[in-house]
């Protein structure tokens, strides 16, 4: 009997809380989202083999934080969801509980689908494959789902991948528990001595009666690359790639990379493609995310590393607020300075990427400048004479397949027509704080890639920086101007 599943998604910083016998025992991540799913959890799973779990949105404090509820006379439905809901209208004008829905989140748009399926087929493999087909080519990502039919009294947990953009895995205790999360490093933790994929396309699903794996659908494996250059927790692997990832005696064992060696790889080919960067006199990382790339540069240059900036641990991202005076606040809060660690030196700060335009000005979307702040802090409290920003990651040119709405505002929109020193050039001219800019070119990010040893199975996405999206991404969600615009941009990025 399966007595305890997790669902665990702590790249959104969010928490999980795990049922045993009755009792609920939750654990809240020291992120963004203080949220304990016991209110939720004790009312439709008390006693039960299943735990309850939270992926939640991080990025707006707008949305209703948790797993959504969906109830009638048969069912109860908690679900919680890593996903990118693109055709929200074509899901919804097949619902007939349309009305009943909130506010047409993703969470509700999903639990309604797989109810108004298991409504018309039943709670059977028919209902599941049925509400595979529905979602292929409208969404995208993992879900998690818990299902009470009050008709029996029996509960099941469901895990869903709908492609493989987002990392799933699982992995099987000894007594025989599951436990699910989106990054490998929730469950490397507790030590468990395998931990398998959950394959695109794949289902899970745990009750009383055992552990089955379903393949609903076989989407052609892409891999978003952003993900291990941002997203991702540094000691997760980064892509398991079918493979499972095996423990002996406290030694990892498994062909690919964690995501802070991908990081690292990415510094390393910034030193390779702009020499000039080994002259500087340390580095400086703008925390967290570009801690990786920071110690990349200063292997493969020789060069220290001053830690300057100091990361608020309770701070949140703030790259996809909307809110200008959210930002604000958030942004003047996220880091405190070591006082003239930098002083009069030559240095260079390490960073990610730079997703929108709220580090720039004229005439510019107006985002609160979160890298115009770390850098403001580094060369003025710090100290620091000059001061080189180098990026792990290619301009960003176009939206991911979750922000269609917003590509105009995109830090590099409309710069494909320019060289990767031109818009080094661009961006320096744009942050009064910035002395030098040196971006990832395209190129060098796919050598990285083209470097770890999943790339030889695996297809990788990397659409905001080259405008090549995957096949199973309806395209019918892209306006038509952007899709002009693609079409154009690709003709300077494949040269």
């Amino acid at each position: 009997m399966k007595k305890l599943v997790k669902v665990q998604g702590e790249k959104k910083e969010v928490c999980f809380s795990v049922i045993r016998g009755g009792d609920i025992k939750s654990h809240k991540d020291r992120g963004t989202i203080p949220f304990s799913l016991n209110a939720e959890v004790r009312d439709v799973f008390s006693g039960s083999h299943v735990l309850g779990g939270l992926i939640g949105n991080a990025y707006s404090k707008k949305e209703t934080w948790g797993p959504r509820r969906i109830e009638d006379d048969d069912l109860k439905i908690t679900i919680a969801t890593d996903t990118i809901v693109l055709g929200k209208g074509d899901l919804v004008k097949e619902l007939p509980d349309i009305k009943k829905m909130q506010g047409r989140t993703d969470r509700e748009i999903i639990g309604y689908t797989f109810k108004d399926c298991l409504q018309s087929k039943g709670i059977n493999n028919d209902a599941f494959y049925d509400f595979a087909l529905r979602l292929k080519g409208n969404v995208s990502g993992t879900l998690a789902m818990q299902l009470l039919d009050k008709r029996t009294g029996k509960t099941s947990t469901i895990a869903y991948r709908v492609n493989g953009l987002k990392p799933a895995c699982y992995a099987e205790s000894p007594d025989g528990s599951i436990h699910i999360a989106s990054e490998t490093n929730q469950l490397t933790r507790f030590g468990f001595p395998f931990i398998y994929e959950i394959k695109p396309g794949e289902m899970l699903t745990i009750d009383d009666d055992g552990f089955e794996k379903i393949q609903l659908t076989n989407p052609e494996r892409y891999l978003c690359v952003f993900e291990g250059a941002y997203f991702q927790k540094p000691t997760s692997i980064f892509m398991l790639n079918g493979n499972p990832i095996r423990f002996s005696d406290g030694r990892f064992s498994h062909g690919d990379i964690t995501v802070k060696e991908f990081r690292k790889r990415l510094g390393a080919k910034l030193v390779e493609t702009y020499p000039e960067l080994r002259s500087l006199d340390a580095v400086t990382p703008i925390p967290f995310s570009g801690n990786g790339v920071t110690l990349g540069v200063a292997d493969a240059a020789g060069i220290p590393i001053i830690v300057s900036l100091e990361k608020n641990p309770d701070a949140p991202r703030t790259f996809q607020m909307t809110d200008p005076l959210e930002r604000a606040v958030e942004t003047h809060v996220k880091f405190d300075v070591n006082i003239g660690s930098l002083q009069d030196m030559n240095i260079g700060a390490g960073d990610d990427s730079i997703v929108y335009g709220g580090i720039t000005k004229g005439g510019l979307p107006a985002y609160l400048e979160t890298k115009t702040n770390a850098l403001g802090l580094i060369k003025g409290a710090a100290g620091a004479k000059k001061v080189t920003l180098f990026i792990s990651y290619p301009p960003i040119h176009f939206p991911c397949i979750s922000s269609f709405d917003r590509y105009k505002e995109l830090s590099a929109y409309g710069l494909w027509t320019k060289s990767i020193k031109g818009i080094n050039k661009d961006l320096e001219r744009r942050v009064e704080e910035l002395d030098d800019a040196r971006y990832q070119t395209l190129r060098g990010l796919r050598e990285v890639v083209d470097s770890c040893s999943f790339s030889n199975d695996c297809n990788v996405c990397m659409a905001c920086a080259n405008g090549d999206y995957p096949p199973d991404i309806n395209r019918s969600h892209i306006p038509d101007d952007l899709k002009r615009h693609i079409d154009e941009a690709r003709t300077y990025l494949d040269t």
